[in-house]
């Protein structure tokens, strides 16, 4: 199963200038950010703006930045890469997700192949496809769940930290819909 957080914790520390992470709604921003800064070293230096000229200030800040208007943002952004290179520590660039910035990332094609690779959808990475976990869990452990908890919970199967784990990601998969 992807973990988002795991994704967005390397995204942090990559050393790109610039990382794009997609939101769902506005009322949903706030909590990922927040999330967001959890995930950053202690003691780092942060920053928030909706104001794409913090982009160009600060450099070893980790800069949230939620624009207003994505797609200007993005024109400004391309037309500046080369100064984002100072930046020791990223803009994370926040887009509503089948908003105005992403339908126009193909405008800005210089930027949007810094982006490529470095695009995080926190939603989608927390979707699982239950067919294809249950066909890893069955490659990896040679039994569907089910069997491996029928084991697990007689004892068959020792106790360890990663058959705990394992005895988790079977207990998702047990019986899907």
């Amino acid at each position: 199963m992807r973990d988002a957080s795991a994704t967005l914790w390397r995204a942090l520390r990559s050393g790109n200038p610039i990382i794009a992470v997609l939101y769902e709604d506005a009322g949903l921003l706030e909590e990922l950010v927040s999330e967001m800064e959890s995930l950053l070293p202690i003691g780092s230096k942060v920053q928030r703006s909706s104001d794409v000229s913090a982009s160009f200030q600060t450099p070893d800040a980790f800069l949230f930045l939620a624009p207003p208007d994505e797609r200007q943002a993005l024109l400004t952004l391309d037309g500046r890469r080369d100064a984002l290179l100072d930046r020791r520590s990223p803009v994370v660039l926040l887009l509503l997700r089948g908003g105005e910035g992403v339908q126009s990332l193909s405008d800005v094609p210089g930027l949007s192949s810094w982006l490529q690779g470095n695009e995080i959808d926190p939603y989608r990475l927390q979707q699982i496809d239950p067919k294809h976990e249950r066909e890893s869990f069955e490659q990896q452990t040679g039994r569907s769940p089910e069997e491996w908890l029928v084991d697990y919970r007689a004892g068959r199967i020792p106790g360890t930290l990663e058959n705990s784990l394992l005895a988790t990601r079977a207990g998702l998969l047990e019986n899907p819909p």
